[in-house]
């Protein structure tokens, strides 16, 4: 690319059923604990960081179809 930055891919989320094994089970896959539950109390939402990527997830209060978020 001629004086352009290549785009990078810095975040990515997935809506989950089940936060806590969906934590549990990307701990184990990726080799590192997730981070930035939110809200503390009653999480809905955790992510992974993975060099100058995050990885997150998301147990929506309505049911929702697959979904993936993404930032590049």
């Amino acid at each position: 690319m001629s004086g352009r930055e290549a785009p990078r891919l810095t975040h990515v989320r997935a809506n989950v059923r089940d936060l806590p094994s969906a934590i549990t089970w990307y701990e184990d896959l990726l080799g590192v604990q997730a981070q930035g539950h939110w809200p503390p109390d009653a999480p809905t939402y955790a992510h992974f960081t993975l060099g100058p990527t995050q990885f997150a997830l998301g147990q929506p209060s309505q049911p929702a179809t697959t979904r993936l978020n993404g930032t590049i």
